[in-house]
């Protein structure tokens, strides 16, 4: 077992990251969606920006937000729950999911709401019928251990998604 205060090598560091038993990385079927939620700490996103041409874009040391990653498909995958649709109601998906997605999703943290600051929507063929969302929020709690993250959109039904974040124990990097 880590204690809050181990540090391990970057691969390791991001194995322990995605690894969905230690609570960062959360799967949540709803409704006939899957919600594959990975949150993303500073040092985790600092690596993997290193690893690209644009090395040193984001700063180890950045507290001011929050990041997750998430993936929505279909629970059986057979369609693009996006494109299976008219050609109209495709692009007023298209746009939603664009432009006003951030305002139904926001993180609740040690009783407070906080609102989603940036929704990027990935789109391309490479991403097929999972859709991926990269999201940014406010970091109110840089010390919280828990996050529940709330996606209240009409489009996954009536009742509003809710996928809690463990961040307990989260090992340093070690350089």
């Amino acid at each position: 077992m880590l204690s809050c205060q181990s540090s391990l090598y970057e691969k390791d560091y991001i194995s322990w990251i995605e690894d969905k038993s230690n609570g960062l990385h959360v799967v949540k079927e709803f409704n006939g969606f899957v919600f594959d939620l990975q949150y993303q700490p500073n040092d985790f996103l600092w690596l993997q920006s290193n690893k690209k041409e644009n090395s040193g874009l984001i700063s180890r040391s950045n507290q001011e937000s929050q990041h997750y990653l998430l993936k929505i498909k279909t629970e059986d995958m057979k369609y693009d729950w996006i494109k299976s649709v008219g050609n109209l109601e495709m692009q007023n998906k298209l746009y939603y999911f664009s432009y006003l997605f951030q305002n139904d999703i926001y993180i609740e943290e040690e009783g407070v709401i906080v609102p989603c600051t940036m929704v990027h929507f990935e789109q391309g063929q490479r991403t097929g019928a999972t859709k991926v969302f990269l999201l940014s929020f406010e970091n109110k709690f840089p010390d919280g251990k828990t996050s529940t993250l709330v996606i209240d959109s009409n489009y996954f039904g009536s009742l509003p998604v809710r996928i809690k974040v463990s961040k307990n124990d989260i090992p340093n990097l070690k350089i």
